[in-house]
């Protein structure tokens, strides 16, 4: 799964992106791993990306209700502030987008908890 993770991020971060911030965890016991790039961005950026992919799921934050399946919980963000756009999702493992529509924050994600 790992080759097919991670092909949704891009191969350079934009230049007008503010604010990058890119976390790899690997818990080396179990073999899982969670992988995030977010970023400030602006609103074309986002929806040309958006409009790239199909979804499996996309969950609106107003149906956050403080405890996001396992899955999204590992990113490291309050994802109640988020939509997340999930490409795939097979159990555990997913990646996707999330947006955060009031900030234009933007993330690319992969999370395989184990």
């Amino acid at each position: 799964m790992k080759e097919v993770a991670t092909w949704h991020f891009p191969e350079d971060i934009p230049l007008n992106a503010k604010n990058v911030e890119y976390d790899y965890y690997q818990n080396s016991f179990f073999g899982g791993e969670t992988i995030y790039l977010v970023f400030t961005t602006d609103i074309n950026y986002i929806n040309d990306e958006l409009k790239k992919y199909k979804y499996n799921e996309i969950i609106e934050p107003k149906e956050y209700n403080g405890n996001y399946d396992y899955t999204y919980r590992t990113i490291g963000y309050e994802m109640g502030n988020f939509k997340i756009y999930t490409i795939y999702r097979d159990g555990n493992c997913s990646f996707g987008f999330a947006v955060n529509e009031q900030t234009n924050q933007f993330m690319y994600f992969y999370s395989n908890p184990d």
